[in-house]
């Protein structure tokens, strides 16, 4: 059986936009966060929030039917529940604006944290709705470490699409990998099990 969700009425406003964006390349625990953080800051580019993220499903009606404010102030509410002020694993400042990657939008909708001929249809339309609830002529700027070798992938999907690849000593990067999981699976992580249930269980 096929489930209605609130963006479906919404979904012909998203037919125009093109899109060209800006993929961060690099593997998790090599900078990509602190990039990402920097240019989303210049103003120069449109990007994936945490509000994208856990309201996806009703971005577009939220839009259109003037609800966006009261759709922002429960992803306050869900952070203030939870006692959370950072990410916990690398003490970066959360919040509904928070720039953040697009693969907890995958693993919170069809399984997988990596992009797959699969679920590539479903990201597209999620990037067409950000594009569409931003400023426009503003490029899409996009990560997700664990698709850092899936650029053939994303150069096939978008052509126009720009890269920067960000590299870090593979020996520096294994050890702050292994102190990140060894400290959520220790501690466990509230914030990533909001933003995606599955890892919290």
């Amino acid at each position: 059986m096929t489930t209605t969700l609130p963006d479906d009425g919404y979904l012909e406003l998203l037919e125009e936009i093109d899109l060209r964006p800006v993929f961060i390349m690099g593997a998790a625990r090599s900078g990509t966060t602190v990039l990402y953080h920097m240019l989303t800051k210049t103003g120069c580019f449109n990007y994936v929030t945490v509000y994208h993220i856990l309201k996806e499903h009703e971005l577009l009606k939220n839009r259109i039917q003037k609800k966006e404010e009261k759709a922002r102030n429960e992803v306050d509410a869900l952070f203030d529940a939870a006692g959370l002020s950072t990410r916990l694993m690398d003490h970066v400042p959360v919040g509904t604006d928070m720039p953040e990657e697009y693969g907890f939008f995958l693993h919170r909708r069809m399984g997988p944290l990596w992009l797959t001929k699969k679920n590539l249809p479903l990201f597209v339309q999620f990037c067409k709705k950000i594009q569409f609830l931003s400023k426009p002529g503003r490029p899409l700027l996009l990560k997700n470490p664990v698709d850092c070798c899936k650029f053939l992938l994303l150069h096939n999907t978008f052509p126009e699409a720009r890269f920067i690849f960000i590299y870090r000593h593979p020996v520096n990067v294994i050890n702050s990998q292994l102190k990140a999981m060894q400290n959520n699976w220790k501690e466990g992580n509230p914030y990533l099990a909001l933003l995606s249930p599955r890892l919290g269980r």
